[in-house]
This record gives C-alpha cells, sequence and structure tokens, in this order.
C-alpha cells in the first residue's frame, strides 16, 4: 500500500506538474496574443489619430481659405464703396464749384444792374435839383414882381 501510495503521489506531482506546464504553456500563449493585439491596437489607434489629425487640418484649410474668400468679398465690397463715396464727393464738389461761380457771376451782374440803377437815380437827382433851382429862380423872379404889383 505504501508503494502504491507512493506510486500515487508520484503521479500526483506528475500531473500536478504537466498541469502547471501546461498552464504555463496556456498563459504564455495568451500573453503572446494578447501582445500581439495590443500592437494592433495601437497600430489602428495611431492611424486613427493620424487619420483625425488630417481631418483637422483639411478643416483648418477649408475654414481659412472660406475665412480668406470672405474676407476678399468684404474688402473687394469695401473698397467699392469707398471708390464710390471719393465719386460723389468728388461730383459734389465739383457741383460746388459750379454753383459758387454761378453764384458769383449772378451777384456780378446784380452788382453791375444795381450800379446802372444808382447811377440812373443820381442823374435823376441832379436833373432834379438843376430843374428845382431853376424853378425857384424863375419863381423867386415871379415873386419879386407880384410883390412889385402889390
Amino acid at each position: 500500500l505504501s508503494e502504491q501510495n507512493l506510486s500515487l503521489k508520484k503521479n500526483i506531482k506528475d500531473l500536478g506538474r504537466a498541469g502547471r506546464e501546461e498552464a504555463d504553456e496556456k498563459k504564455e500563449k495568451l500573453r503572446m496574443e494578447n501582445k500581439s493585439e495590443i500592437e494592433k491596437l495601437k497600430h489602428a489607434s495611431q492611424s486613427l489619430q493620424e487619420k483625425h489629425a488630417a481631418e483637422i487640418l483639411g478643416m483648418k484649410m477649408r475654414h481659412s481659405q472660406e475665412c480668406e474668400g470672405a474676407q476678399e468679398v468684404f474688402k473687394d465690397k469695401l473698397c467699392d464703396q469707398v471708390n464710390q463715396h471719393h465719386t460723389e464727393l468728388n461730383e459734389l464738389k465739383i457741383k460746388c464749384e459750379q454753383d459758387k461761380c454761378r453764384t458769383e457771376s449772378d451777384l456780378g451782374s446784380q452788382i453791375d444792374i444795381l450800379q446802372n440803377e444808382k447811377n440812373i437815380v443820381e442823374e435823376c437827382l441832379r436833373s432834379s435839383n438843376e430843374t428845382t433851382k431853376t424853378l425857384k429862380e424863375s419863381l423867386g423872379g415871379d415873386v419879386g414882381r407880384l410883390n412889385a404889383l402889390l
């Protein structure tokens, strides 16, 4: 019985060693599979990061181009408005200059007309003064004769 116990113990030890070795082999195999999966996942993760980085860069470039395009359109519209305002301002300056010349010409004409009217009034006044003087002289003689008659 003792030999059988020893044999059984030896068989149990052998089975335990074989089980541990098999477990260690399975454990190593799983570790290697896990390591391979981890590498695959790292590669996939890196590929996704690169893809996302490329997409983000593309979006940034499109956004930048759209902004530049919008700025150009805005700048062009602003330049057009500024040019339009300059044109209108120049037209107003020309019109003001023309109106100023017309006003100066009209004032000059009115001054000439008023000067002529003044000359006519002065001539009438001189003539009236002479007539009044002549009438006074004439009446003065007549008054003297009337007094003599009376």
